[in-house]
This record gives C-alpha cells, sequence and structure tokens, in this order.
C-alpha cells in the first residue's frame, strides 16, 4: 500500500543523494543504517553490541549476500580459489519450499543447483528436525562440506514458520551455519500476539528480513543480520 511519509524520507534521500558505496559518499545514510539495524536486530533478539548487519535491495539480494558469506566462511579460499575442489561437491539444504531466490543463490555462488538437497517437511510442511539431523549426519559420514542449513520463517508458498529452536539445536550439533529466510515473516517479532512464531531467531548465523513486507516500507528494503559481528566482512573478502 502507498506509504506517504515513507516517500517524504526518499525525496530526502535522493535530494542529498546518499551514495552507499563507502561511509564518506552517504554519511549520515550509513548512520541511520547502523541505527536501523541496531534497534530492529534487538526486536528480533539479538544483543545490542553483539551483531552486525546492513540493508539492501530486496529479499533476494539478501539471501545471497548471506549465503555468500556462508560460502567464504564454510569454505574458507572460496573467494580466491573458486569452489572447485577434490572430493564431493559443497552442498545447500534447505526447506523443501524454500523461495527460489535461494537456488537461484546456489547457482549465482558457483555451487550448482543440483547441490540444493531439500530437507523433508511435516505435517504442517515446516522443515522437519529429525529428517535434518540425519541427513546432516549422512553428509558428515561422507565428508560431503556444507555451506549452510536455510530455514524459513515463513516460507513464501503456504507461510509455514520452521520450528527454529530445534534447527538451531541441529545445527549447532553438527557445527553447520544456520541461515534463516524470514524475509516475510521476520517482523512478526514486533507483536506481541506472533512473537513465539519466531521464536529461536537469533540464533541463527545469518537472517534476512524484509521491511517492504509487514513493515510497510517502500520496495525494495531487506535487513540482513549476521550474529557474530566479523561475518559482516566476510561476504567480500
Amino acid at each position: 500500500p502507498p506509504s506517504p511519509i515513507a516517500a517524504l524520507f526518499d525525496a530526502v534521500g535522493s535530494a542529498t543523494n546518499q551514495v552507499m558505496a563507502i561511509y564518506e559518499m552517504g554519511p549520515w545514510a550509513t548512520a541511520v543504517e547502523r541505527a536501523v539495524i541496531e534497534q530492529v536486530g534487538e526486536v528480533l533478539g539479538l544483543t545490542r553490541g553483539t551483531f552486525a548487519g546492513l540493508i539492501t535491495h530486496g529479499g533476494t539480494l539478501a539471501n545471497l549476500t548471506g549465503l555468500l558469506t556462508a560460502r567464504n566462511v564454510c569454505l574458507q579460499d572460496a573467494w580466491e580459489a573458486g569452489v572447485a575442489r577434490p572430493g564431493r561437491p559443497p552442498v545447500l539444504l534447505v526447506h523443501s519450499d524454500v523461495h527460489y531466490g535461494i537456488t537461484r543463490s546456489a547457482g549465482i555462488l558457483g555451487l550448482g543447483t543440483r547441490q540444493v538437497l531439500r530437507v523433508p517437511l511435516d505435517e504442517q510442511r515446516r522443515m522437519d528436525p529429525a529428517a535434518l539431523d540425519q541427513m546432516l549426519r549422512d553428509l558428515r559420514t561422507i565428508g560431503q562440506p556444507i555451506v549452510a542449513v536455510c530455514a524459513c520463517a515463513c516460507a513464501t508458498p503456504i507461510g509455514a514458520f520452521d520450528p527454529l529452536p530445534q534447527i538451531a539445536d541441529v545445527c549447532e550439533r553438527h557445527s553447520v551455519w544456520l541461515h534463516v529466510d524470514a524475509a516475510h515473516g521476520g517482523a512478526a517479532a514486533f507483536s506481541d500476539r506472533y512473537r513465539h512464531l519466531v521464536e529461536g531467531l537469533a540464533r541463527a548465523d545469518s537472517i534476512v528480513c524484509d521491511a517492504h513486507k509487514m513493515m510497510f516500507v517502500p520496495a525494495l528494503c531487506a535487513l540482513l543480520f549476521y550474529r557474530n559481528p566479523e561475518h559482516r566482512t566476510a561476504a567480500f573478502a
């Protein structure tokens, strides 16, 4: 829906020409970005001063950036040497109804869409933590590199919120990066009635939340969070 007050701020940003490539080209906009990331991150359950993040153009780009970070952390020298390596190819485990942007990211990142493994769902079309645990155990047994697990809050086709606390437990047990695509449903954290749907979100290594969905910010605007602030420089090493 139209948002007149947001259009006014858009005009201010355009008139002052805040180019966000480097701080000197967009100083006040960078300050605003950091303030917004801190405040929204706290609502999502992150602890002030212990996380980092950025605002970018839409959920697809935010998910791509978060998974690029996961790839670089998991594969370490991928930025310099590429993803080709001896042995089995790296894989990405995802919610079976994950947004097409996640599969697209696998192609762009050089992992390949064939290396996207879909985790079975439960009767409510949520990712099944037991099935995820078994898949991770099998992959570790055969020595297959795992870039990340991508859960949803909520899944685009049906609105299913994955059981994030249990999924986080599984990922911690197997030392696997947890990325949560909360583009559609992350704003439930602002609601007293629906906050329980995103319980455990702050345990993810990276989180995407769209402001142009339930926050009514003009499209496109997505927020990307890193639980470990050191990871914000890992995307573009």
